[in-house]
């Protein structure tokens, strides 16, 4: 059987079709196909990126840093971070967190919100407070408790010597109850925080730090443990420049830009993005730092959306007043807005498509609104969608509105994936089409 390899432009097209993930495995196992790979556009549904994770699709990639113990016991504490993928930020050579690269940026990296004020003294305080719980943790351990010789109240130790006391068994008892559990307790919190304290200690007293460390690379596919795949590599770079390495080969160097159809960066830090990355993306998932995150990411994805899910609790008027908002034909809350007055926040937004996941109105709030949408005009087809807590009040909306709004129209319940649609049981009238406002209620 003679056997041909494929022609650039074949091999590009092929590679176009080929899942995301795979074809990066590909890339990067076979040198030969890595300028092709690179040069051929790539589509991904769903792109996340945090400060030490990608999530491609439903395959994430995370870095950390993994300790393994040189004895035979090992401390749950560190089994327990190292089956995690390892803790998220750098240790030094006695294993103590140091955080001091990052704040640097490297080139191509993208600063969305930092403020590290008061971190250094508040990371110190939290020590000298473990510290000193351990210590009064470990001498109650060394109390001598003999039956003999049970712990005595105070009251009873003030008690004269003439005076006749006559034991109580159970006094005694409980007595013992009480310290025993109190000897569980500080057992457990010793053995889950003397390990955070002793890197301190070796530092200060220049002992040897019986861990050997390691950067783990943690690939595994969403909902699946037994496709996870576990890379050791030696620690010989931080944590965020193993991060930007990782990326580069990953995402970076790329000729065309990368088409995502939902993008969720981190909302806070600093993202460490190849150099040059440009995204196409329709979606993007913001956090609480919305206009400091769309400003950051300027450069990278442009300056508008189709769709904007804002996903944090603390967004302001000011961030539904972005342009990015404004001109978007989607706009998705998940939240409610602390110290807005939702009902008119959403009176003005101009969006084509408006979905409040867990907002509710009153009953007298959603007439009013129902009307002032007929009263404002809207373009044809557009929709509000809120949510129902009960379907009682589905029921009462409906027929409110059916009383008071001229030209409402009943209209049928239809159950769709898990979700009874209310296509709200009436129309509006526009003075064009009829256009639905939809509500939704979550199993």
């Amino acid at each position: 059987m003679t056997t041909c390899s494929l022609t650039y432009p074949c091999l590009q097209t092929v590679l176009e079709h080929i899942e995301p993930n795979l074809r990066i495995s590909f890339s990067l196992h076979a040198p030969s196909i890595r300028l092709a790979e690179k040069a051929t556009p790539m589509k991904i549904d769903n792109l996340q990126l945090d400060h030490t994770m990608i999530k491609i699709n439903n395959t994430q990639y995370k870095l950390g840093v993994v300790q393994i113990y040189n004895g035979d016991d090992k401390p749950d504490q560190i089994e327990k971070d190292n089956s995690t993928g390892g803790v998220l930020y750098d240790l030094n050579n006695h294993g103590v967190p140091d955080y001091s690269f990052e704040d640097v940026l490297l080139p191509g990296d993208i600063l969305i919100a930092q403020d590290r004020e008061g971190d250094e003294q508040r990371r110190a305080a939290q020590f000298l407070h473990l510290r000193a719980a351990l210590r009064a943790a470990t001498i109650r351990l060394r109390l001598e408790k003999r039956a003999e010789n049970p712990p005595i109240p105070q009251e009873v130790q003030e008690v004269q010597e003439d005076d006749v006391i006559q034991p109580n068994a159970a006094w005694v008892d409980s007595q013992y109850e009480i310290w025993n559990r109190m000897d569980t307790v500080d057992c457990k919190f010793i053995e889950s925080n003397q390990w955070s304290v002793l890197p301190h200690q070796l530092q200060e007293d220049g002992g040897v730090y019986p861990f050997q460390n390691y950067l783990q690379l943690t690939v595994r596919l969403e909902g699946s443990e037994s496709s996870k795949s576990l890379e050791w590599l030696t620690y010989t770079k931080k944590l965020p420049e193993a991060m930007k390495h990782l990326l580069n080969q990953i995402l970076g160097n790329r000729k065309k830009n990368l088409h995502v159809k939902n993008f969720k960066p981190a909302d806070t830090g600093i993202l460490r993005v190849p150099k040059g990355l440009k995204l196409t993306t329709p979606k993007i998932q913001v956090g609480r730092n919305l206009a400091k995150t769309l400003h950051a990411l300027q450069p990278v994805t442009g300056s508008t959306f189709t769709a904007i899910e804002m996903t944090g609790n603390g967004h302001t008027l000011e961030n539904f007043q972005h342009p990015a908002i404004q001109h978007a034909e989607t706009v998705i809350m998940t939240h409610e807005c602390r110290g807005i007055t939702m009902l008119a926040l959403l009176q003005g937004l101009r969006n084509f498509e408006v979905f409040w996941r867990y907002g509710t109105f009153t009953l007298r709030e959603t007439v009013d609104f129902v009307k002032h949408l007929m009263e404002g005009g809207r373009k044809i087809g557009s929709s509000f969608t809120f949510g129902i807590s009960r379907d009682e009040f589905a029921e009462e909306i409906v027929e409110a509105l059916y009383q008071e709004v001229p030209g409402a129209k009943l209209a049928t319940l239809e159950a769709l994936e898990g979700y009874v649609w209310f296509e709200l049981p009436f129309l509006l009238k526009f003075q064009m089409p009829d256009v639905p406002l939809r509500c939704q209620h979550p199993y």
